[in-house]
């Protein structure tokens, strides 16, 4: 089954240090080593300010939320899930926090806790793209493919050439049976992003019952406070 794609919003948005682990497998051992040394020396800096920040201002809820960040970029989840509640207990209404106190119960795991996280945040910006987002990645994770569908009609309401929500919804929909709807997707798939177009049609393809008219359509070749 092809998964969703998951879009990873864990980064608040005031967080400005950036890092791509991925990079590290092209590089050699060594060096390799050397970089991620590098970069828990720089969010161990980080969590350093942001704790500083928190003992100079206790009601700083950015500085709460900034150093989950930096806790769950350390795989401290613990720490990062305790972080965000307390920039959520600043504030109640602090969308963001929610955002990334769901997306720290997803890389632990626990799919139920994620969702009502990022639904509280849709709950209270109902035009934080973001969390519309993982709330349909959950909800499909889930299996609840019409709550995903929903999620995801929403993010294309409010960022209509979003290609990830488009291929998410197309996912729903097959997964929903909805295969017209399904194929629909995949027509505005192919204008948005044809490499995702062509990982969908192979989904599409292998469909026990497809619309005659696009069957025969072939694979495409090659994205704060």
């Amino acid at each position: 089954m092809t998964a969703p794609i998951f879009r990873n919003s864990i980064l608040f948005p005031a967080l400005v240090f950036i890092f791509s682990s991925a990079l590290l497998s092209c590089r050699p051992p060594d060096e390799a080593r050397r970089i991620e040394r590098d970069r828990r020396r720089r969010l161990e800096e980080m969590a350093e300010e942001h704790r500083a920040q928190i003992m100079a201002d206790p009601a700083n809820k950015v500085a709460y939320s900034n150093l989950g960040v930096v806790y769950a970029e350390l795989d401290n989840l613990p720490a990062a899930i305790e972080a965000f509640e307390s920039a959520i207990e600043i504030d109640p209404e602090y969308a963001e926090a929610y955002n990334n106190l769901g997306a720290a119960y997803t890389r632990a795991n626990d799919p139920v806790n994620a969702l009502a996280n990022f639904e509280k945040a849709a709950e209270l910006s109902p035009d934080y793209v973001d969390a519309w987002f993982n709330m349909g990645v959950i909800g499909l994770e889930l299996e609840d493919h019409e709550k995903a569908a929903r999620a995801f009609k929403r993010v294309l309401e409010l960022n209509p050439g979003d290609a990830d929500a488009v291929f998410n919804l197309a996912m729903a929909h097959l997964r929903l049976e909805e295969l017209d709807a399904a194929w629909e997707r995949f027509e505005q798939l192919q204008e948005l992003n044809p490499r995702l177009a062509s990982q969908l049609f192979g989904r599409l393809a292998g469909a026990a019952v497809r619309p005659s008219p696009r069957a025969t359509l072939p694979p495409l070749l090659p994205g704060a406070e």
